[in-house]
């Protein structure tokens, strides 16, 4: 990867046979990581990595890959990062680790829906950026966005629009996801021309 990130607090240890964390780092975002030192094994970074930006390059919805630098100061003074190997308890490694962005980490901020709308109008079609909702419930231009970042989701929820959408009198609607129901919703609503012809001799 070419970019890094740096873990800035321990949140709580993950289920799973990698034991992962789930870390606060500098960008502000929650990331699930998982350390060079894990019981089942390094290669399982490598594994992750590899089949996660596989499935990107491939338009796959799938959280994307981060590597993160965990100071040996964080873990030191964090006495919940550890992992279980052969029955021993030890300290998580240090140094970079493999990170996955946790969409739970939306809920944290209050964030219940995540939206794109897209229109079309004859062969013209249009997806709007993803923007972030902390209302009860979605309706496009009934509920006021709140400023969270999400750019990282735009290519995921454009391959997700509805093939077409924009032909004859356009398409449009709206990709959702629900936050707390991990739950995509997409919704296409089609335009119809109708007419009337009258035929009469003179």
């Amino acid at each position: 990867m070419d970019t890094c990130v740096s873990a800035v607090q321990h949140l709580r240890r993950m289920r799973g046979g990698s034991q992962s964390h789930l870390l606060r780092a500098s960008d502000g975002a929650h990331y699930v990581t998982k350390f060079m030192n894990n019981p089942q094994h390094v290669r399982v970074l490598a594994n992750e990595m590899l089949a996660t930006n596989l499935g990107l390059r491939l338009g796959l919805p799938m959280p994307r890959v981060e590597v993160i630098d965990v100071s040996d100061r964080l873990i030191e003074n964090t006495d919940d990062l550890r992992v279980e190997v052969a029955g021993a308890s030890i300290p998580c490694s240090s140094g970079r680790q493999l990170a996955s962005l946790y969409a739970g980490g939306m809920a944290t901020a209050g964030i219940t829906f995540v939206a794109a709308h897209f229109d079309g109008s004859g062969d013209d079609g249009v997806t709007e950026e993803v923007k972030c909702y902390d209302s009860d419930a979605y309706a496009y231009e009934e509920c006021e966005p709140v400023a969270h970042e999400a750019s990282d989701l735009q290519e995921h929820f454009e391959a997700l629009v509805p093939y077409g959408y924009e032909n004859d009198a356009g398409g449009f609607g709206d990709v959702v996801l629900d936050v707390h129901k991990r739950k995509i919703t997409v919704e296409r609503n089609d335009r119809f021309e109708d007419y009337s012809t009258t035929t009469y001799e003179v």
